[in-house]
């Protein structure tokens, strides 16, 4: 099972933009990196925000999988990784940028 996880800051459709190739069960961890019931992932998209919050909730995400899992750890609205956050998971930091909305043509008869 595939697990999205949004931290605080990050909204679920968020979540849900950044990894809707791969239909994840989207969950919302608490500020201390609780997450609600579910069954053990074997992959694990953790989405966080460069503020102290969201990657304290990350952090406290990651350690409390105990299962052998792939994991990843997606930097949304960002062109790219910091060097500080790369070193801080022991998993790869891959950054999201912002998904701009085209504007709608309305072609009137």
């Amino acid at each position: 099972m595939h697990l999205a996880v949004a931290t605080p800051g990050v909204s679920k459709a968020a979540v849900r933009a950044a990894t809707a190739a791969t239909s994840p069960v989207v969950v919302k961890a608490t500020r201390c990196g609780r997450l609600p019931p579910t069954r053990s992932p074997t992959e694990l998209t953790i989405c966080v925000r460069c503020c102290r919050v969201s990657l304290h909730a990350a952090d406290r995400v990651l350690a409390g999988i105990g299962s052998p899992v792939t994991d990843r750890v997606r930097l949304l609205d960002a062109s790219s990784v910091p060097r500080w956050l790369r070193r801080r998971f022991d998993c790869p930091v891959i950054a999201q940028p912002r998904q701009r909305q085209q504007p709608h043509s309305v072609v009137w008869d």
